[in-house]
C-alpha cells in the first residue's frame, strides 16, 4: 500500500498535531517511541506504526500525545473503532480543551 500525497498530507498533519498536544505536566513517555512510530507509517511499514503506537499509549496512559498517535495512526490504518476510542481518552484527559 503506498500513501498518496493527500494522505501523506493528513498523516503528517495529524502526527504533528500530535506532537503539539503533549503538555509539560503530563506523564511523558520516550519520544523516541512515537518517533519510531511515526518514521515506521511514513515508511509504510503501518503494522509496525501501529503496533509501536499502541505500546507507546499502554506505556504512557495519562499522556495526550501517546493516546492521539495511537488514534491517528489506528484511523490512518482503518481502525476506526479503536481509533475513537482513543481519541476520547485524549479528549478526557484534557476536558478543558475540549
Amino acid at each position: 500500500m503506498t500513501m498518496g500525497p493527500v494522505r501523506a498530507i493528513a498523516v503528517a498533519i495529524t502526527l504533528a498535531l500530535c506532537v503539539a498536544s503533549d503538555s509539560a505536566g503530563q506523564a511523558k513517555i520516550s519520544g523516541s517511541d512515537l518517533d519510531r512510530a511515526q518514521a515506521a507509517l511514513e515508511g509504510g511499514r503501518y503494522a509496525e506504526a501501529l503496533s509501536l503506537a499502541r505500546g507507546a499509549a499502554n506505556t504512557a496512559p495519562a499522556s495526550v500525545r501517546a493516546q492521539n498517535v495511537r488514534a491517528g495512526v489506528a484511523e490512518f490504518l482503518g481502525e476506526f473503532d479503536e481509533a475513537r476510542t482513543f481519541y476520547d481518552r485524549a479528549v478526557a484527559l484534557t476536558p478543558d480543551d475540549a
